[in-house]
């Protein structure tokens, strides 16, 4: 299992939830960058058995959804490490890692234009600004900071409250309204010759490890259309009984699936994860070969 799940065509479906817990914690402590901190790797499994208790059983938006994104996240980190050696610190692959886990942390299954329509009290307590990821990382901070929870504690101080904010930054970064800012900003100063910073491609990485199922084969990759696809049809339901106008996408009376994963992929995560080619050369046939082929098999139909 060690093995398979480093690789790209790993099925996380295969994996009963039970296990879900005990297979990302063995995934964590695998990283070199993970095992070498001081970590308390007691309070890290308590903490990533109460973020598991903390999903919901939503269609897509779950803690099978919250691994697989850490899967592909280690994936990024240790192909970056082939291509761009030294340019993370292990403190800050540790944070990623555990923001991946935590990203959608307390998720409804619905998105942050919903919330704000209905006046939600979380939109409101974070005045209509990325109110989900606020919430999560909001929560899982909230978590970190219970004594038997916090993992950190053996960290010098400096490094416990860097830690803390690359969680938080990371969590509030997988926004994807803040997706194609960043991507056009990031090919532009790619393209003068301007470096990317560490940041900004740790930004990258969590945002593609987000949306990175297109990328997966695509009988896997079918597996989670339809859990995200029941997630929006239901979203839509609520919007038409409440007299709300239908969100794109959520409307199960007039959507195509086929043409909504093509735009999906041809607007968001095909100029996502060719900017992050440029960056991490690995991607281009680690991902975008899939990706290419799995938006050609929608588009004939």
């Amino acid at each position: 299992m060690k093995a398979l799940v480093r690789r790209w065509d790993f099925d996380l479906h295969a994996v009963p939830a039970a296990e879900l817990p005990a297979l990302i914690f063995g995934v964590l402590l695998e990283h070199e960058e993970v095992s070498t901190l001081a970590l308390c790797t007691s309070r890290l499994w308590n903490y990533v058995t109460t973020i598991a208790s903390n999903y919901h059983d939503n269609p897509f938006h779950n803690f099978r959804h919250a691994c697989d994104v850490l899967l592909a996240s280690s994936c990024f980190y240790r192909a970056a490490a082939c291509s761009r050696p030294g340019m993370f610190k292990p403190l800050e692959v540790a944070a990623a890692l555990i923001a991946a886990l935590i990203h959608d942390t307390d998720h409804p299954a619905v998105m942050n234009p919903f919330l704000i329509a209905i006046r939600h009290p979380l939109a409101v307590l974070y005045n209509n600004r990325s109110v989900l990821e606020n919430h999560h990382a909001a929560t899982s901070m909230a978590l970190l900071a219970r004594p038997e929870l916090d993992f950190t504690v053996n960290l010098p101080a400096a490094d416990a409250e860097e830690f803390k904010r690359l969680l938080m930054d990371l969590v509030l970064a997988t926004d994807v309204a803040t997706t194609m800012p960043l991507v056009k900003s990031l090919n532009t100063r790619l393209g003068s010759g301007e470096a990317p910073s560490a940041h900004d491609v740790q930004c990258l990485i969590i945002k593609a490890s987000d949306i990175s199922n297109p990328t997966r084969p695509l009988s896997t990759y079918e597996q989670w259309i339809k859990g995200v696809m029941a997630e929006f049809f239901a979203q839509g339901d609520v919007e038409r009984k409440l007299g709300l106008p239908i969100s794109m996408n959520c409307d199960r009376e007039a959507a195509v699936v086929s043409k909504v994963q093509v735009g999906f992929i041809s607007f968001l995560v095909c100029p996502l994860f060719e900017c992050l080619a440029k960056i991490v050369p690995e991607v281009s046939q680690m991902c975008i070969e899939n990706l290419q082929s799995n938006k050609a098999h929608f588009a004939a139909q």
